[in-house]
């Protein structure tokens, strides 16, 4: 449970997410017990005004009694509420019972002692604010001001019955206690709800970080991986018979190896945005490792024309559509492609392999590395497409809107 005066924050890192800190504090319960309290004394005059005409002994220890439980009552149920409003802003139906039950008691007390005090023309009437108040500070404002019509229209029964002078003066201040209360807890009420929507925002900010760094750790990777994984099978194969190919590949595996290490740490202390040109020279080498041929197709101009969050879409769509053909495809020939296209960049990266049984009888390659690439894809307003053709093989569209490069 957080202390009162609790800073609410989110992540400040360097990924999507960010959410400022800001300061939300709520006044501790014995402040706000304070402000319902605080106006007892008032209600001494009224007594010393009542004791002063002499009435009957047992009619004044009668109203004297009343009054004394009407406080400590009220001062009970007001450390109940204030304790409520500090802890929470939602509702708690044993805690609403109890209140209806203190608010009823009140008002009950309230009544009884004005009906007492009239009849040697007297006048206790803060009974009826102070449970005025108690009702606007304890329940929600809907309920509040129901609650309070029935505490004003007891306070005007009772003094029409008795005869109690300044009547609507009375009943002014009923409702001006009752209207500053209850925009006071509902101030309270707010803080609340604010502090529990900051930390819901910081909690969704700490899972988007954590979900982004997951999705480039898996595309950078995958990648990687892939990479070291096909040049260690070729060593495997070749260190009887071509020894010396088998050290050079064995010394790119520990240069990847490097790399990886280094694009790691990167993406966790905000990863270098990959560049198409570096993607395209990646794919040739991984391609070429695997046995594949890349065939370079479309415009060379247009990776010129992308601005850098669209080079870096586009980079990642390289990096995750190769790692899926040398990976899954078993393919002769890897195409990619880039065109413009009425006002899209598009590029495409295709492969005449086929998939294995088992991917096949799951639908294709469309795993978590996908669905982060149409998620990169939707952020620039672009679009993804993934799926096997007809004529075999399978093809990675993305369309990218024309921006200036800058």
């Amino acid at each position: 449970m957080r202390t009162h005066g609790d800073t609410v924050q989110g992540v400040e890192g360097h990924g999507e997410a960010r959410v400022t800190t800001m300061k939300v504090s709520t006044p501790p319960a014995w402040v706000l017990w304070l402000g319902w309290i605080i106006w007892l004394p008032f209600l001494v005059p009224e007594t010393l005004a009542f004791a002063r005409t002499r009435p009957p002994v047992p009619l004044l220890a009668v109203t004297l009694l009343l009054l004394a439980s009407f406080v400590g009552m009220y001062v009970g149920a007001a450390w109940r509420s204030a304790g409520e409003l500090t802890r929470t802003a939602g509702e708690d139906r044993e805690a609403s019972r109890m209140r209806w039950l203190a608010a009823t008691l009140l008002l009950a007390l309230s009544v009884v002692s004005g009906f007492l005090s009239g009849h040697v023309n007297s006048e206790i009437s803060s009974p009826f604010i102070y449970t005025s108040a108690f009702i606007a500070g304890s329940f929600r404002p809907v309920r509040a001001i129901q609650a309070n019509a029935v505490v004003l229209l007891a306070a005007l029964a009772t003094g029409w019955i008795v005869h109690v002078p300044d009547l609507g003066q009375i009943l002014f201040v009923i409702c001006v206690v009752s209207f500053v209360t209850i925009s006071w807890a509902h101030a309270v009420r707010t803080t609340h709800l604010l502090r529990a929507a900051q930390a819901e925002i910081s909690q969704l900010a700490v899972a988007s970080e954590r979900l982004r760094i997951a999705r480039d750790l898996h595309d950078l990777l995958g990648h990687r991986l892939s990479l070291v994984a096909i040049k260690s099978e070729l060593a495997r194969r070749l260190v009887s018979t071509a020894p010396d190919r088998a050290s050079r590949e064995i010394a790119d595996i520990e240069q990847a190896a490097r790399s990886m290490l280094q694009d790691v740490r990167e993406a966790v202390s905000r990863y270098r945005a990959p560049d198409l040109a570096g993607e395209l020279r990646a794919a040739e080498e991984i391609l070429s490792a695997s046995g594949i041929t890349l065939v370079r197709d479309g415009d060379d101009s247009v990776p010129g024309t992308l601005s850098p969050r669209l080079n870096e879409t586009a980079a990642w769509a390289v990096r995750e559509g190769v790692t899926n053909v040398v990976r899954h495809s078993r393919a002769r020939t890897c195409t990619i492609r880039m065109s413009m296209q009425e006002q899209d960049i598009v590029l495409d990266i295709v492969d005449d392999g086929s998939p294995s049984p088992g991917e096949a009888s799951q639908g294709g390659r469309t795993g978590h590395g996908i669905a982060g690439l149409k998620e990169r894809t939707r952020e620039v307003g672009g679009r993804c497409e993934a799926g096997p053709r007809e004529a075999g093989g399978f093809k990675l569209t993305i369309s990218l809107p024309q921006e200036k490069a800058t």
